[in-house]
This record gives C-alpha cells, structure tokens and sequence, in this order.
C-alpha cells in the first residue's frame, strides 16, 4: 500500500491490478484534496474515489497558488508514487500545472499523457476582466483567487505557452465544454455572458480549452466536469452531464492503452 504523505489525498492500490500505471486526477483552481464533514470525507472531484478502482490518486494542490508552486506541489506527489508510468487528467487550471510539470520537472519522464478539461490554455477573459474591474463582485474573485488568478490572464498564458512548448514523448488531448447560458445556474451566467456569443462552460472559452488533440466539447458547465452541479430554475429539463460515466471511460481507455 502507498503511505499517504501529509497534504495528499490518494487512493490505496491492491494486489493484483496493474501497477504499472498511476492515473492522477488534478483539481483546478480554489480545488482540494479531500475534506471531511459529518464523518465523511469528500474530495473535490464529486463520487470520483470510489468510482475508478485501483492506482487513482487526487493530490492537493494550493487552491490559489501560482502555476510553478502547484506544479511543484504536484512533483512531490508524484515522487511518492512507485508507478513507471503517469497519466494526468486534469480539470481547469490543473492542465497547465501538469504542462510546466511535464516539461520542467518530470526529470525522469514517467509521465506519458496529459488529457485537460476546460483548462484556459489561451487565458480566461474572466481574468482578464477580473485585474481591473471595480465591480464587487470581481473585487470577490481577486481576493479569493490571487495569486493564481494572475496566470490565467490571456497574456500570462501567452507567455507560458512559448516558455511550455509540448513535450514530444507525450500524447496531449483536451476536452472542452459548453451549455447555453439558460442552463447554467443564475449565479453563473453574468461569467458566461462575458464570452458574447462565444462557446464557453461559464469561465473557460472552447477555443481557449484546446490544445493538443482536442477530443470532444462536452455539454456541461466548467463546475459539472468535477462532480459539482448547482441547479438552475427548472433543472429536471437540463440535460445532466454524467461526469462518473465520462471518468470511467477515460480511466478505462488509458489503462488498455498502458497494456
């Protein structure tokens, strides 16, 4: 069994499954590893641990920290893990911490995919909005997101792609998502009228979500790819995305993939 260090939320691996493989899911931004409340612990990716079976982990990262120190954080995880092969799956800001991961500090190269939901690789035009703005509500966003709101700005992204060039000995894929704007939840929509008539989940733009092979835009809001689905006026017409379903594909693909 893998000892869990302090700060990481992980799952035990059992006898018999492949070990040859660690699959790590990577939260986004404000994301945890795992809380406990009234006895139970909940991670941040909704039903996830006891959904995918064996060699699944969820480590914690700073929930508003920078690109390097996540990515950092991220390292040290992966440090624990005895596996010869990684493959990434990450929500939002997370795709971009496993990117600097992958080309700055996986030294030995053990990780071979990286598949990202949502994740702004070309910036979020709430950033952009969210440095300057003097509404209330982005006055909000700036407290509780710097300083990891500053790295999803369109230019700061712009930067960190020329300094994170694609590793080659590493298959990319994206997904992104979208929903029409009266299936989001109320609070979500002002976010989601940023974008105009642009596709986009509430925060992430399509265009801004791919990179690599871009696989599928998925119907659902940025929150509802990790598990969390607040309803809007007259939810039971929205269409649920089913966000176990879709993961246990995905965990499933890579693991015949790595035979």
């Amino acid at each position: 069994m893998v000892q869990q260090r302090p700060g990481f939320a992980v799952m035990a691996m059992i006898p018999g499954m492949n070990s040859t493989l660690a699959i790590v899911i990577v939260h986004g931004m404000l994301g945890f590893g795992r809380i406990q409340a009234l006895r139970t612990g909940r991670i941040y990716f909704s039903g996830l641990s006891d959904a995918l079976g064996e060699d699944v982990y969820f480590p914690a990262l700073p929930g508003n920290g920078r690109i390097v120190d996540r990515a950092r954080t991220l390292a040290e995880f992966l440090d624990t893990l005895p596996h010869d092969h990684i493959a990434i799956i990450a929500h939002s800001m997370g795709g971009l911490d496993a990117r600097h991961l992958i080309q700055h500090l996986d030294l030995k190269h053990r990780v071979r995919e990286l598949i990202t939901l949502s994740t702004p690789h070309h910036g979020s035009a709430i950033a952009d909005i969210a440095q300057d703005s003097g509404s209330p509500t982005y006055a909000i966003v700036r407290a509780l997101t710097r300083p990891a709101l500053d790295d999803l700005c369109s230019d700061a992204c712009d930067q960190f792609n020329r300094d994170t060039p694609n590793r080659a000995d590493v298959r990319y894929r994206s997904y992104t998502a979208s929903r029409p704007i009266a299936q989001m939840p109320v609070w979500l929509r002002p976010f989601a009228r940023v974008f105009g008539t642009v596709p986009n989940d509430g925060l992430v733009s399509v265009d801004s979500g791919k990179w690599g092979e871009h696989i599928e835009t998925l119907t659902a809001t940025h929150f509802e790819l990790a598990g969390w689905r607040v309803l809007p006026i007259g939810a039971w017409r929205v269409p649920r995305f089913e966000h176990i379903g879709f993961y246990r594909k995905l965990v499933a693909d890579l693991r015949t993939g790595d035979d």
